[in-house]
């Protein structure tokens, strides 16, 4: 049976067309988080993150909220770690050195400059607090969709020595996300 060249060229067009695209940008992002640090205004894309030494990627995850220059580099990150894959409104304590870090919760914030590697800040929740949490009110673990809200105090850490003129605290509020798992993140 002889093929024409029409049908080559649909099937050829099919096949490149017809190929799902991947949503991620080449950073592993989608999505968009907000929030207001002090009152100014935050916005940076949305990352999922498994860190297989504190959970397993099917019990928990971190969300980051990177903001980053034209260039690429980053310029500062909302991080909410080891969050329980579920949703609820979880308390973001404190956590403890020595503890077993697997069950406790902890948000920071990080300043960057030069080529996204200099930190010029570097803050943590420090205490267990009710108006320190986040709250998963969408998921779904087969298409990935994750949103949520968020607020926290977090306080500068003696671990980096600032650049600048910077607070010793920032009050994280108004904080939401929207975004996708990247299970091929693992």
């Amino acid at each position: 049976m002889k093929k024409s060249p029409i049908f080559s060229l649909l099937l050829f067009f099919c096949i490149f067309s017809c190929q799902k695209e991947d949503i991620f940008d080449q950073y592993g992002s989608y999505g968009e988080g907000t929030a207001q640090l002090n009152g100014i205004s935050y916005k940076g894309k949305v990352t999922t993150i498994f860190d297989v030494n504190r959970c397993k990627p099917d019990t928990c995850l971190g969300i980051n909220i990177l903001r980053r220059n034209q260039s690429g580099e980053a310029r500062a990150y909302i991080s909410i770690d080891r969050i329980p894959l579920k949703i609820g409104k979880f308390l973001i304590p404190y956590t403890l050195v020595g503890v077993d870090n697997h069950k406790n919760y902890e948000m920071s914030y990080a300043e960057f400059s030069d080529d996204g590697d200099v930190p010029t800040g570097n803050y943590k929740t420090y205490q267990a607090d009710t108006t320190n949490w986040v709250y998963i009110k969408k998921l779904d673990v087969k298409t990935g969709d994750i949103e949520g809200t968020f607020q926290a105090t977090v306080v500068r850490t003696e671990s980096y020595t600032p650049i600048g003129s910077i607070p010793d605290t920032i009050r994280i509020t108004d904080g939401k996300f929207f975004g996708k798992i990247n299970w091929n993140y693992l």
